[in-house]
């Protein structure tokens, strides 16, 4: 609880902290997506592919049991890291994508 109050208090606001829900989110570049596992199942995904224009992202989903919990917004940060650190834009096609790069 005190590692919540010490965030809540920062005056700048620079401290942050995400419960993760015991979700691991990984980067499978080989399988060109991010991947949510929860106790070793697969939960989630995050699907891209790289072209001429740069990074599309296409799809996005979350099992229903486990919406709600910020799962997909990290998928897409994930993916979007990963764009970021090779220099590539990124061309949201997947509706909910476009939602969170627009925040």
């Amino acid at each position: 609880m005190k590692i919540w109050q010490t965030v809540k208090s920062c005056p700048s606001g620079a401290l942050g902290c995400v419960y993760t829900h015991d979700v691991v989110i990984v980067l499978e570049a080989e399988s060109f997506k991010s991947a949510a596992y929860k106790d070793g199942r697969l939960i989630g995904e995050c699907v891209y592919e790289d072209g001429t224009e740069g990074r599309v992202i296409y799809h996005t989903g979350v099992d229903e049991a486990f919406t709600g919990r910020g799962i997909a917004k990290r998928l897409v940060y994930k993916v979007l890291e990963d764009a970021e650190r090779k220099g590539l834009k990124v061309i949201p096609t997947c509706p909910y994508a476009r939602k969170v790069l627009e925040e």
